[in-house]
């Protein structure tokens, strides 16, 4: 009984496997067509944004017009000016012919809009279509209104060096009045010492007038944690000018011969002095540009091995092409067998429902794991495609995707009526795909309730865990490597009894 069950197993397995084979030029179509896709595809593809013609407009005569062009060089090879217009008509007109890329329009009252507390707007026309080259014109916007506000803050912050550079000439000034001034309390010439003082004093509002210029190197300080916050709740590098303002406000002078007291202050007036000296010299050091913006972003890949653009769109071009021949080979089967009249053989031959699709199934795992192992070799030797899991995790995704392409394809197939429905049904599942299953949009931009769609069908399955074993070396998801197993079973449950169905009702 058994011994029969493999030799009409075997029958169907080894008519399926020599029908594909015979086709010679079947197979080599489908092993090198889409290797040849695949290479065409690296080769052409470039993950960069073009370099976008652009056009100033200045309708309103701002007379911006010099120091925009001065600008546009500092956003790279983003963008390219190729005129300036007065002309609104003129520059809408080259943008609708798409003549130009992009049309920059500046503020028409910039200055005006600050004073209002108001942003001033630089206008960006753009005549895009694509929503991910939209995107990127949105980016290059802000991108622009970046630089520009870097350069505005980069010019005060070096109008504020210049300022700091002044008062380390007033600190030189301010500790030789102090100097003296320790000397006249030393030798008791009182008046002396009080002219020094009025001297000292308007010194020191000087300094602290010019503790100003360092406010942005005080919140560097503050941001970056390098200093703590003092009881007063300021940062220690304005509050130091401050306290010496203070002090030498508040400096008096007994009138006895002790001066002990004094000398103490001017103790503190001289340290005070030193630190403000040291702050100022740091400050003059620091690079405007490092003032202005001073974290940057290092963004690093995670990973065991290098990934390159064309890498992360292998898998999910594998995964889409293993389960469009699964369910082509599938969904014509046995409408083929139908047309040829050998499912009218069946209702007297031993062979059931369940053998026929086993048969079937096995046979065309067979071919199709083949392909694949060759599609496998070339994109790995000859493409450099990384694989970083374990090639038997890898094997046993690629068989249980085929799997439940398959059940798909012979539940289409039980359900159509032609080949030709059952083409279309297929094109339709292909197309589904294409949208809904990661190969360019990621699953988790998909509305939740509509991402049910994307877990329906095999290719999703399939990018999820190839990316995770070919470029992350991870194994597969448990969850989601048992819920393609599932629906396996439940297709090829479905396209069982339909065909059980079909073949009692012949």
């Amino acid at each position: 009984m058994v011994r029969q069950l493999f030799i009409r197993l075997w029958a169907v397995v080894r008519k399926e496997v020599v029908e594909l084979l015979r086709q010679n030029r079947l197979i080599l179509t489908l092993v090198i067509g889409p290797f040849l896709i695949l290479s065409l595809f690296g080769l052409g593809f470039r993950n960069e944004s073009p370099t976008r013609d652009v056009i100033l407009l200045d309708p309103f005569g701002t007379g911006l017009q010099d120091e925009v062009e001065a600008f546009i060089p500092n956003l790279g090879d983003a963008v390219n000016l190729v005129a300036t217009t007065t002309d609104a008509v003129q520059a809408e007109e080259l943008l609708k012919n798409q003549t130009v890329d992009l049309v920059i329009i500046p503020p028409q009252d910039a200055i005006g809009s600050i004073r209002n507390s108001e942003h001033a707007e630089i206008t960006i026309l753009h005549s895009e279509i694509d929503p991910f080259e939209q995107a990127t014109v949105n980016v290059l916007g802000r991108l622009a209104a970046d630089r520009i506000n870097q350069e505005i803050l980069t010019r005060a912050a070096d109008q504020s060096k210049t300022e700091a550079a002044t008062a380390n000439e007033s600190v030189d000034t301010t500790r030789d009045h102090t100097s003296a001034m320790r000397t006249a309390l030393e030798t008791g010439d009182e008046e002396r010492a009080k002219t020094e003082l009025l001297a000292l004093q308007q010194e020191s509002d000087q300094l602290a007038m010019a503790a100003g210029a360092m406010a942005v190197y005080a919140s560097l300080q503050e941001t970056a944690g390098l200093d703590s916050l003092n009881e007063t709740g300021t940062n220690p590098l304005l509050g130091t000018t401050t306290s010496l303002q203070e002090q030498v406000s508040n400096f008096v002078i007994n009138g006895d011969d002790d001066y002990t007291d004094e000398l103490a202050s001017l103790d503190q007036i001289e340290a005070d002095l030193a630190d403000v000296e040291v702050a100022l010299e740091e400050f003059a050091a620091i690079d405007s540009t490092v003032l202005i913006s001073p974290f940057k972003s290092n963004v690093l890949q995670l990973s065991e091995v290098p990934i390159s653009d064309i890498d992360f769109f292998v898998p999910a071009a594998l995964a889409l092409l293993i389960q469009h021949i699964a369910v082509s080979f599938a969904a014509l089967s046995i409408i083929r067998e139908r047309r040829l009249g050998t499912l009218d053989l069946l209702r007297i031959a031993p062979s059931s429902a369940l053998e026929l699709l086993l048969g079937k199934t096995i046979g065309y795992l067979v071919v199709i794991i083949f392909i694949a192992a060759i599609l496998t070799a070339l994109i790995t030797l000859l493409m450099g495609v990384p694989m970083a899991g374990s090639w038997l995790i890898y094997a046993g995704i690629l068989l249980a995707v085929t799997f439940l392409s398959l059940g798909m394809g012979f539940v289409i197939s039980t359900i159509s009526q032609t080949e030709t429905q059952a083409v279309q049904l297929a094109m339709l599942l292909l197309l589904a795909s294409v949208f809904f299953s990661g190969l360019f949009l990621a699953i988790e931009r998909i509305w939740l309730p509509v991402r049910t769609v994307s877990w329906l069908l095999p290719a999703t399955y399939g990018t999820a865990l190839l990316q995770d074993v070919m470029l992350r070396g991870q194994e597969p998801n448990a969850l989601v490597f048992g819920g393609l197993l599932g629906l396996g079973v439940l297709f090829f449950l479905l396209s069982w009894r339909a065909l059980s169905r079909y073949l009692r009702r012949e």
